[in-house]
């Protein structure tokens, strides 16, 4: 009796371990405070990583801020484009710093006439939040700041939306929801499956064994605490819903995001569609290794949704 009781204890501790280490917010990644070394296949794009997020800091944001439906003080950047009516808001990925994430990007976009809405996802940068939810909560901030957006700024007509990694599969869990008229697209690079799978992938490889057999116990302390369920969403079902054209980029052996995902997700849209994969290790580096490549397949993507 002592040793089942000792093994609940132990079990229920580590459950909770995990989740604490995954779900709570916590301290992010910023790629530009890495010691990269001499043999580092970024290195020889280091400098023109850094050049673009020069050019995001030379711009004068203009702080957002809007309430999530469940009462988060939710925080974007809003860098206006001359008098274009284009927008696009950018959906930045897990334990992320928005302009890291879109650094080769946002110039793309900015040089093409488009404003940006570059927004701080829940329980990151300056939104608020302490758990982070692996697009199940945040797909509905998608849904919030497109009406914002709608709303607040009569002169936009089209939103283009786009992630990276956790936000591409946020917005792609958007996809289905009701989302206003004049979002036109979407971009995503790196997305994954669902909230469960990429746990499940990412969790195991972090601790070694299959975590599948603590997964039913973890989503009762994100349904207890989080108010989440990682079960309850996936993109490939709301692939099936999805009614917005959709350009799918990934590097093919992403060493953080498998790019079978992405090819899943392709696989379940039956709407207008393109698919983009580089020979890229690097998770969410597609655009960074081959620029030519994606950036010829967003000009042509975008084109095609006038």
């Amino acid at each position: 009796m002592i040793m089942i009781l000792l093994f609940l204890l132990i079990f229920t501790f580590f459950t909770h371990y995990i989740f604490h280490t995954i779900f709570v917010r916590g301290e992010v990644f910023d790629i530009t405070k890495q010691k990269l070394s001499k043999n580092s296949k970024l290195k020889k794009f280091f400098g023109e990583f850094q050049s673009n997020l020069n050019y995001i800091e030379s711009l004068p944001p203009q702080w957002l801020y809007m309430k999530s439906n469940d009462g988060l003080l939710l925080a974007g950047r809003l860098f206006r484009c001359n008098n274009s009516n284009k927008m696009v808001i950018l959906f930045h990925g897990y334990r992320s710093i928005a302009e890291n994430d879109f650094s080769p990007y946002f110039r793309w976009y900015y040089e093409h006439d488009y404003n940006i809405l570059l927004v701080d996802q829940r329980a990151h940068g300056k939104s608020e939040g302490r758990y982070i939810t692996f697009g199940t909560k945040e797909r509905y901030d998608v849904v919030t700041w497109c009406e914002y957006v709608s709303q607040n700024f009569s002169w936009v007509d089209e939103i283009i939306l786009s992630g990276i990694s956790m936000g591409a599969t946020t917005v792609l869990l958007a996809s289905n929801l009701n989302l206003p008229k004049k979002v036109k697209g979407i971009i995503v690079d790196s997305s994954f499956t669902s909230p469960r799978d990429i746990i499940s992938k990412v969790a195991s490889s972090k601790y070694g064994i299959d975590i599948d057999v603590f997964l039913p116990f973890l989503n009762l302390f994100c349904m207890m605490k989080a108010k989440c369920n990682i079960y309850e969403c996936s993109v490939i079902d709301s692939m099936k819903e999805n009614e917005l054209p959709i350009l799918f980029i990934h590097g093919l052996s992403d060493d953080f995001v498998p790019s079978k995902m992405t090819k899943a997700n392709y696989a379940a849209c039956h709407t207008r569609k393109q698919l983009v994969l580089v020979d890229c290790v690097t998770h969410g580096f597609a655009c960074v290794y081959d620029k030519e490549k994606v950036q010829s397949a967003m000009e042509s993507f975008l084109k095609s949704l006038a």
